[in-house]
């Protein structure tokens, strides 16, 4: 099929058949029916990992790599939408972090002013004077 690159299902049988004939002097008999049989469960096993289609009565040849090509770079995809999603997340995590860390910082500042304060016994700053 690979060589024909288009070719029909009995064409592939009736070469095969002819081969194994040929072959007959081992002494060994084929049944055509069943070689035809077989032919025809190996196109379907084929069709299924996607190395022939079929269109009507016409098979054509698709090649071995091209499912495992396409297999693969989908899943490069898949792997480089993840890298992006963490990289996001890292950075939205750092983001988050420092922002927890100057939430502290701010609270413990107001805690030490606070503290200050009353030992003064002043004015808390800012102060507003309305009239």
């Amino acid at each position: 099929v690979e060589a024909k690159g288009r070719t029909t299902y009995n064409e592939v049988a009736d070469e095969i058949y002819s081969e194994l004939k040929s072959m007959a002097h081992i002494g060994q008999g084929f049944d055509e029916k069943n070689i035809r049989r077989r032919v025809y469960d190996a196109f379907n096993v084929l069709i299924a990992l996607r190395v022939i289609a079929k269109e009507k009565k016409e098979i054509r040849w698709m090649g071995l790599s091209n499912y495992r090509y396409e297999k693969i770079k989908k899943l490069e995809e898949v792997r480089k939408e993840h890298v992006n999603k963490i990289r996001n997340k890292k950075a939205l995590l750092q983001e988050i972090e420092k922002q927890f860390d100057d939430l502290q910082n701010i609270m413990l500042r107001n805690q030490t002013l606070e503290s200050s304060a009353e030992n003064v016994n002043g004015i808390r700053l800012p102060f507003v004077l309305v009239k």
